[in-house]
């Protein structure tokens, strides 16, 4: 759910359709629930720290960075689940 909020808040920021698609209230609204499911109970330290990333970057308007960045939010959760 993280990844996805996560993922909905940068397609707010970095639309396809150009930068005036999504207006500052969605993107406000979509980045207060990516960081509402981010501090989520239970997830490890490293999955929080990759989001928090994520996020930052999103943030900054750093859109090759944030590619970057969700592939090491994704990464993180696919060795949690294997456990490694």
């Amino acid at each position: 759910m993280m990844v996805l909020g996560i993922s909905a808040y940068r397609a707010s920021v970095f639309p396809l359709s150009g930068p005036d698609a999504v207006d500052a209230a969605e993107r406000m609204a979509r980045r207060k629930a990516a960081c509402q499911l981010t501090p989520a109970d239970g997830l490890p330290h490293q999955i929080r720290e990759a989001a928090a990333a994520a996020l930052g970057a999103i943030d900054e308007g750093r859109h090759r960075d944030t590619q970057s960045a969700i592939e090491d939010l994704m990464r993180a959760v696919q060795e949690q689940r294997r456990g490694t």
